[in-house]
């Protein structure tokens, strides 16, 4: 066929083929002329990202669909309703980083699957949950509509309990099938809106967003809610197991509680916690003046974390980490330490959280990991190239698909070289998904070692423990601290000594108050340990000018600080 005929052919083909990188870039397109209220420029989308062809919301779900695809090497199909227009999207591995989209018009009309939330893949079929920043997003495009209605929106949010306990002792997977359950039922319990948005999102890990819509009064949101929470307290089968969800919810209403989509969240996630702390039988709490002043407070805490970690106004200091044996030092930890110019000195247990529930954990975590990086290099260029560093890694930022290349550059950046790196881990993140484990995996594959944080507290399995990406265990300082008169102690540090031992693991002891923990842990064979009895942990200088020039820790210390 000649080859002006083959591209007036393809050009003229009704729906839109893409071909699209794992980043999302597009690579090259074709045809779409019968594709309503797209029409794309051939010569202009190639090098844009997919953004370019689709609005915010579709283009992040088509987005997570090809990096999905890419691993599973499946097809998938999707549909979405904007409006009056319906979307089918297919998606088919081109290679080994491309994927083929089509997008074909469905017409107009109402669709059974209008939320453009459902993911079809053949046999089985999922719900796909976007996360804050969508739901944000929809809630604003929500109280637009609604300002020309002169209706109310709500912001229902739901935790659904039990989540992280079955997370911990089943796995991810299983906990993730709970949530889309879980979701499923509200959506079934949900009236018929006049709005097509996506009506429901994943706010936190346990935490499903729901969008309520047409509430001309307060009656109709206590009616949806009512349903939704009836219904969510039904037992769920998976596999023929039962799951008891145990939802408990958060309630803001729009014009009474806050008028920014934003604002609304916020005062949402304050209203569900103060729900939660009077205990599991409060169903339903919604948003009041009681509330307003602990609202404004964790938005300020918010604000101030986002601007501390743009302006590097954070700092960490380093425990060093001995050989037992020996008394060398040969890595130290990092902990995260927030100054503050106002508040003074803020616990790590008050604003990390604060960090996980507002989406900046990821951010935050980079921060540490670059900054770590840059100080290994100072401690390199003063004499000690051979301390390792080592780093926590919070759930959130292992789940994320960036860790593994914020890692490489953190450590390219600093003229360092990734062996020299330690990430720190818990054990119920071994069952965190495929995406964290590769990136271990991954990792590994540069040197990066990884050790299980507070090893002992958790419930991970010898499978799990076996199958895993690990280096060491770290054992837990409830354990360590009770060896002098405890025998379940003994047994415990005797037990992960001997486990690491048969798995070729480095064995680490962490909280070490004393000499006599130290000596019993030495003859035990377990390799290093960190503790109060060598040093707390202390800025860099002070690491530098005082605890890193001695060959041996003393067999006393004052304690200059704590952990």
């Amino acid at each position: 066929m000649d080859t002006d005929i083959r591209d007036a052919l393809a050009r003229s083909m009704p729906d839109l083929a893409l071909i699209v990188r794992r980043d999302g870039v597009i690579l090259s397109c074709v045809g779409g002329h019968a594709v309503r209220g797209l029409n794309p420029d051939e010569q202009g989308l190639p090098g844009r990202s997919l953004d370019a062809v689709w609005p915010e919301g579709i283009a992040t779900h088509a987005l997570q669909t090809v990096r999905r695809i890419l691993k599973t090497r499946k097809t998938a199909q999707q549909r979405y309703q904007e409006g009056d227009v319906k979307l089918e999207l297919r998606f088919q591995v081109q290679g080994f980083d491309r994927v083929l989209i089509v997008c074909r018009d469905l017409g107009t009309g109402k669709s059974a699957n209008d939320s453009g939330l459902y993911e079809n893949t053949g046999e089985n079929s999922s719900l796909m949950l976007p996360h804050r920043d969508a739901f944000e997003k929809s809630l604003r495009m929500a109280l637009d509509m609604a300002a020309l209605r002169e209706d109310t929106v709500g912001v229902l949010l739901i935790h659904i309990g039990g989540w992280s306990t079955y997370q911990r002792v089943f796995d991810s997977a299983l906990a993730n099938r709970l949530l889309e359950s879980a979701a499923r039922v509200i959506l079934g319990a949900l009236p018929e809106g006049r709005s097509n948005l996506p009506r429901l999102a994943r706010v936190s890990d346990d935490v499903v967003g729901v969008v309520l819509t047409d509430i001309r009064a307060r009656s109709d949101a206590d009616a949806t809610i009512d349903n939704v929470m009836q219904a969510l307290r039904h037992p769920v089968d998976l596999d023929g197991q039962i799951f008891q969800l145990a939802p408990q919810a958060g309630v803001t209403l729009s014009g009474t509680d806050g008028e920014r989509a934003s604002e609304l969240i916020e005062r949402a996630l304050t209203t569900l916690d103060a729900g939660r702390r009077q205990g599991a039988d409060r169903l339903v709490t919604f948003y009041s003046d009681t509330l307003r002043l602990a609202s404004l407070t964790r938005l300020d805490w918010q604000q101030e974390l986002t601007q501390a970690i743009q302006k590097d106004e954070l700092d960490l200091h380093y425990q060093p980490r001995y050989v037992l044996a020996t008394r060398e030092i040969v890595a130290v930890e990092a902990f995260l330490r927030w100054n503050h110019k106002v508040r003074g000195l803020v616990p790590t247990g008050e604003f990390l959280p604060i960090a996980e529930i507002s989406g900046l954990s990821v951010q935050l975590g980079r921060w540490v990991l670059n900054r770590a990086c840059r100080d290994l290099a100072t401690l390199a260029a003063q004499g000690f190239p051979s301390l390792r560093v080592s780093v926590n890694v919070g759930r959130q930022y292992l789940s994320a698909e960036s860790l593994a290349a914020d890692v490489m550059n953190a450590a390219k950046q600093a003229g360092i070289e990734p062996s020299h790196l330690d990430l720190e881990i818990t054990e119920q993140m071994l069952s965190t998904g495929r995406t964290g484990l590769a990136a271990l995996h991954q990792l590994r594959g540069h040197g990066v070692r990884v050790l299980v944080d507070d090893f002992g507290t958790g419930y991970v399995s010898l499978g799990k423990l076996r199958s895993s990406p690990l280096d060491g265990i770290m054992i837990d300082r409830s354990f360590v601290e009770e060896v002098g008169h405890d025998h379940e102690a003994r047994a415990v540090c005797r037990a992960a000594i001997a486990l690491g031992v048969a798995f070729g693991l480095r064995i680490v002891a962490e909280g070490i108050e004393t000499e006599a923990q130290a000596q019993f842990l030495v003859a035990e064979q377990c390799h290093e340990g960190q503790g109060h009895l060598f040093c707390a942990a202390t800025p860099l200088h002070t690491l530098l000018e005082k605890v890193l020039p001695k060959t041996e820790a003393p067999a006393s210390v004052t304690r200059a600080g704590s952990h």
